[in-house]
Formats: structure tokens, sequence, C-alpha cells
């Protein structure tokens, strides 16, 4: 009987530790899916975290892009009226500058021909003055 009773009490026993053995088993299977879910939904935030900062991050580069587009746009605009203009400023510095030597032009022209006239028009003058003082008589 006592071999019995022990058989007995060792038997209940090793059941005592297998459900025991059972229990922290499950627990660790439920300690370990915990974990997993855990690990899964910080991945997940990870994930989201990192999506969103590469979407700012396009953002930001497409931003730029159109920044540089529309800064160039400016500058070739600017450089092309810069270009007119002096094109205008460059026309009409020509125009004053043929406009100064028609001037000049003028201005010798009449300087020759000015001591000519004089002198041709006393000689017509006197001319004149000797053809009235030879029909008067004098």
């Amino acid at each position: 009987m006592e071999k019995e009773a022990a058989k007995h009490a060792l038997d209940k026993e090793k059941k005592e530790g297998s459900d025991r053995l059972q229990e922290e088993r499950r627990e660790a299977a439920r300690v370990l899916e915990e974990s997993k879910r855990a690990c899964t939904a910080e991945r997940l935030r990870a994930e989201a975290g990192v999506a969103r900062a590469e979407a700012a991050e396009g953002a930001l580069l497409a931003q730029r892009v159109q920044l540089l587009q529309e800064h160039r746009a400016r500058r070739v605009r600017f450089e092309s009226a810069a270009r007119e203009a002096h094109a205008r400023e460059r026309g009409a510095l020509r125009a004053e500058v043929a406009m100064l030597r028609g001037q000049q032009a003028m201005v010798d022209a009449s300087a020759h021909a000015s001591p000519l006239a004089d002198e041709g028009g006393l000689a017509v003058e006197h001319a004149e003055g000797r053809a009235g003082n030879l029909a008067s008589g004098v």
C-alpha cells in the first residue's frame, strides 16, 4: 500500500508538474504572442513614420523643384527685359549720335560756306553799288 500511495503521490506530483509546465508554456506562448503583436504594432508604427517622412521629403523635393523652376523663369524674364532695355538704350544712343553728327555736319558746312557767302555778298553789293554809281553818273 505504501508503494501504491507513493506511486499515487508520484503520479499526482507528475501530473501537477505537467499541469504547471503546461500552464507555464501557455503563459510563455501568451507572452510571446503579446510580444509579437507589440513588435508588429511598433514595426507598423515605425513603417508609417518612415512613410510619412518619405512623403514629406518628396513634398519638399517637389516644392524645391517648383521654386527652382519659378526662379529660372523669373531670371529668364529679367535677362530678356534687360537685353531689350539695353538694345533700346543702344538704339537711342545711336540715334542721338547720328543726330549730333548731322548737326555737326551742318555746322561744319555752314562754317565753310559763311566766309564765301560773306565775300560773295560783299562783291555783289560792291558790284551793285558801282553799277548804281555808273548809272547815276558818279
